[in-house]
């Protein structure tokens, strides 16, 4: 059965985005033009459609069709390093508002996008409140003499700072409709995806022992919930080698970064408005297999986008499965993920 839709799951979510700040599902391409066109298959009679679902990060350096017909689903893409380096949310603010008006302006040249809408890649652990010594007073006191954490959330951080840009945005209306906020969509790093996802506490941030190892990402929350789109990086980097999530983080760290991005606190219920606004960003190669409930898929060395496909229909991630997936350097896998697309969303 197929994910066909052509509105937010909810009002709240609709109401919030502008006609260019793309309804689901949002299918997202970032990649070589060679992974793209082997995923697109342009000028085939199995052609997936540039209709407003499937989209290419730029700068990509390659049209999929003659004429103009991409340019309006080209993302823009904006390097978090250029946004840090402003320092405030009120320069952040109109960096951004200037990159959605005239957008893909890149240091070699210019690119015709029309989407109006900039992705920025990424936020990383330059965003975090950093973890206190938990080898000092006083986390060193027994459980019960400890006091309760509290995140240090301070100007210029770059996550409060761009959390203040958004609200800028969120506050400036666009000429399409809806306001500049909504047209910014994020790029969630494995380093914050993974410890919100693995951490404890009200925060997200403490480890088995109850203390506060992990680091807070408290000033960026109002970043996200005022975004168009939150793509979640389902991998890791290690020694310059990327390998996807395994199947216990699939099945774990989604559901509790949306958590996080509702409100403090890991028994919180997710938002309809903020599961309606996250992506996967998917890439190649097999999950490792740990923990229970493995799908099949995930024992079949030639189906390493069914294993990854299948664990993100479970029933906590299937929502965000819906809004739409993303490719990541997708090679070796192109064929096998354009096919599970071809089936969820084109059929």
């Amino acid at each position: 059965m197929g994910f066909r839709r052509t509105a937010l799951v909810t009002a709240v979510a609709a109401a919030a985005c502008a006609s260019a700040a793309t309804a689901a599902p949002m299918i997202a391409l970032y990649g070589t033009p060679t992974t793209v066109k082997k995923i697109v298959a342009p000028g085939t009679s199995t052609a997936l459609p540039v209709d407003g679902r499937l989209h290419i990060v730029e700068p990509n350096g390659g049209h999929l069709y003659a004429g103009d017909r991409d340019k309006p689903y080209r993302l823009d893409k904006i390097k978090a390093t250029d946004l840090i380096a402003l320092g405030t949310g009120e320069a952040m603010a109109r960096y951004l508002k200037n990159r959605i008006d005239n957008p893909c302006v890149f240091s070699w040249g210019r690119i015709d996008c029309r989407s109006g809408i900039a992705m920025i890649d990424e936020i990383d652990r330059r965003f975090q409140e950093p973890a206190p010594d938990v080898t000092k007073y006083p986390w060193t006191l027994p459980i019960s003499e400890r006091p309760a954490f509290v995140p240090r959330i301070r100007e210029g951080q770059p996550g409060l700072e761009l959390s203040q840009a958004m609200q800028i945005l969120a506050n400036t209306p666009h000429p399409d409709g809806g306001n500049y906020a909504t047209h910014i969509h994020l790029f969630l790093a494995p380093g914050p995806l993974s410890s919100l996802g693995l951490a404890g506490g009200k925060y997200h941030n403490m480890g088995r022992d109850l203390r506060p190892h992990y680091p807070t990402y408290e000033g960026v929350r109002k970043a996200f919930q005022l975004s168009g789109g939150t793509w979640l990086e389902m991998y890791h980097f290690r020694n310059g080698v990327r390998y996807p999530f395994n199947t216990r983080e699939w099945r774990m760290y989604p559901y509790k970064v949306v958590q996080w991005m509702t409100a403090p606190g890991t028994s919180v219920v997710p938002a309809p408005q903020y599961v309606a606004k996250a992506h996967f960003m998917m890439s190649n190669k097999m999950p490792a297999r740990l923990g229970t409930k493995i799908p099949g898929a995930c024992y079949n060395p030639a189906t390493p986008q069914g294993c990854q496909f299948a664990l993100a229909s479970t029933t906590r991630n299937l929502p965000i499965l819906r809004n739409g997936p993303g490719a990541y350097r997708m090679e070796g896998n192109e064929l096998e993920w354009r096919k599970h697309v071809r089936l969820r969303f084109f059929n």
